[in-house]
């Protein structure tokens, strides 16, 4: 599992910090920063993809967001790519993911999410959606609603995206195992508005302070409590020129 967006801190000193790069790497940090740049289009994306599912839905998570000060996953805190409130978290899944039944600590009652066939680029690394790849490339990886006794076998259905929501907080869900084949995975998605997100930016903002600061990480009086995407590769420069002015000292 993969996250994007914002979240609550492990890390000493922070409340809220921006999920980090698995990779320190100068070429995984460009990817990395690049990826964020694309987060607005993925957020509206995804708010229009609940507001045509379910409208009653996208209005209520919408309404949460607003309320609150909800930051988006899209936002960068940076002034310059304001978002709207939104949802906090995006986890993407592929490659056989599975989980137990279970419910979400959400702060909105809505989860929103996609599914779809992706091909294994020639570099084995990088993964391409398939607008006509079939879902039952991939076996099994139902998802499944447990105490409904529903779910939605992906491999009897064609291509293209599945997108389903559900009460994460209420409704016990979880995905089962899978088998990819041909060079071919199903990616999972989901949006959510997380307790312990929301938690955390309340630490740092109300919805007022947020606003009046142009959603610039500059302007909040607590931005030492928190750690943006532009902040995970400035630290992570930095220490890899430490390390260089180490050897070449030695």
């Amino acid at each position: 599992m993969y996250g994007l967006g914002w979240h609550l801190s492990q890390e000493q000193g922070k409340s809220l910090v921006n999920y980090a790069p698995k990779d320190k790497a100068p070429k995984s940090l460009a990817v990395y920063m690049a990826q964020n740049a694309e987060l607005p289009k993925v957020a509206a994306l995804y708010r229009h993809g609940l507001s045509i599912l379910f409208p009653g839905g996208a209005d209520m998570l919408q309404g949460v967001a607003d309320r609150d000060g909800v930051l988006s996953f899209a936002d960068a805190l940076d002034g310059h790519s304001v978002e709207r409130p939104f949802a906090n978290s995006l986890t993407v899944t592929k490659c056989g993911f599975c989980n137990l039944q279970h419910c979400d600590k959400d702060h909105a009652p809505i989860a929103y999410g996609m599914w779809f066939e992706a091909k294994r680029g020639v570099n084995g690394k990088q993964w391409s959606f398939d607008s006509t790849a079939d879902h039952h490339k991939t076996k099994g990886g139902e998802f499944l609603w447990g105490a409904f006794k529903a779910g939605v076998d992906f491999e009897r259905l064609t291509r293209g995206l599945v997108e389903i929501f559900w009460r994460g907080e209420s409704d016990y869900h979880g995905t089962l195992n899978s088998v990819d084949n041909e060079g071919y995975t199903r990616f999972g998605s989901s949006i959510q508005i997380t307790s312990k997100g929301v938690n955390a930016m309340h630490k740092i903002w109300n919805v007022e302070e947020l606003a009046r600061s142009g959603h610039d990480i500059q302007n909040l009086a607590q931005k030492s409590r928190v750690t943006t995407a532009q902040n995970r590769v400035d630290n992570a420069t930095a220490s890899m020129s430490k390390k260089g002015k180490g050897k070449e000292s030695q």
